[in-house]
């Protein structure tokens, strides 16, 4: 696969590419009301975080060159602001992008999940740590949210905008012995001041991708294990969870719920990743392929209807 590149699909049927001309950009979270996306990735030098506004097309990178940034999402209840994961304030460096856009466009995998010598965006024992962090829509307000020697990522905010779900490699984190990057999935206050440690909600499985649904009584996540990714939901209160019975689409990655309510946003894993949308509770998955587009993942969309998604760039 190319380097991605993300795209927005309009309820009037039009897709337009949002993400810069050059690089490698993934992950969209399109906001709610549908006014702007963000998404990770870059050209040169280190990831950062880029926002582009839906009705002008304006885009910036709202993140400094100087540390590495990945994964946005916007929160149902957190304003403008974004939350995130960085290497800011951590040990090790995460790739930067000029050495990840070559090794993908030679063929490299564009899951970003593979360790690197100089550390990468998942799980590999090199050393680096990243945390999570809620951020201003420009950027230039930063709020830590989790600390420590660990390898935070993937966050979440809950639809109160109170609580951050996110995946860690925290003690307890189940990852070994798996084809996944993920680790174990935690949830953190995110009050500024808050005085609760991260709660562990899932470790007996490596957990990717959690999003909340949308009373906020549980979050939903992808696990890959034995080379098949699935859909799992944890009921956060009680730390019960369960597989979603997914028919006629086995292998799903990257969740998110639909702002209806009753559906999941994902994509089928293998080599042409495709669109589609379940029932929360499980049953058929049936396809929502943007029109002109063969291979389309990563999916998020707003209130009025809007879909943001990453596929292979021109």
């Amino acid at each position: 696969m190319k380097t991605l590149a993300v795209y927005a699909w309009f309820p009037t049927g039009e897709v337009r590419q949002i993400s810069p001309p050059v690089g490698h950009y993934l992950q969209p979270s399109i906001h709610p009301d549908g006014t702007h996306a963000v998404y990770w990735g870059g050209g040169i030098g280190s990831a950062g975080v880029w926002r582009t506004n839906l009705a002008t097309f304006r885009t910036e990178r709202i993140t400094s060159m100087a540390s590495g940034s990945w994964q946005p999402s916007y929160g149902a209840g957190s304003g403008d602001e974004v939350v995130l994961a960085s290497d800011r304030f951590g040990e090790g460096r995460a790739e930067d992008m000029d050495e990840l856009v070559e090794r993908i466009e030679e063929g490299g995998e564009p899951r970003l999940n593979e360790s690197e010598p100089r550390g990468e965006y998942g799980r590999g024992g090199d050393g680096l740590q990243s945390h999570i962090f809620l951020a201003s829509a420009d950027g230039k307000r930063w709020r830590g949210l989790t600390s420590g020697p660990y390898r935070d990522e993937c966050p979440a905010l809950s639809p109160g905008g109170d609580r951050v779900a996110f995946v860690s490699d925290r003690p307890g984190a189940a990852s070994a012995g798996t084809d996944s990057s993920a680790g174990g999935l935690w949830v953190a206050p995110t009050a500024e001041d808050a005085r609760e440690d991260p709660s562990p909600v899932v470790t007996d499985v490596p957990t990717d991708s959690p999003c909340w649904s949308p009373d906020g009584a549980s979050i939903y996540f992808a696990a890959t294990i034995d080379d098949v990714s699935r859909l799992g939901v944890v009921a956060v209160e009680s730390e019960a969870w369960r597989w979603l019975d997914v028919e006629e689409a086995a292998s799903l990655e990257h969740p998110s719920v639909d702002p209806g309510g009753e559906s999941l946003l994902a994509h089928s894993a293998g080599e042409a990743p495709a669109l589609v949308e379940v029932p929360l509770e499980g049953g058929p998955a049936r396809s929502m392929q943007p029109p002109g587009f063969d291979v389309a993942l990563q999916a998020s969309r707003s209130d009025d209807g809007a879909v943001v998604f990453s596929a292979p760039g021109d």
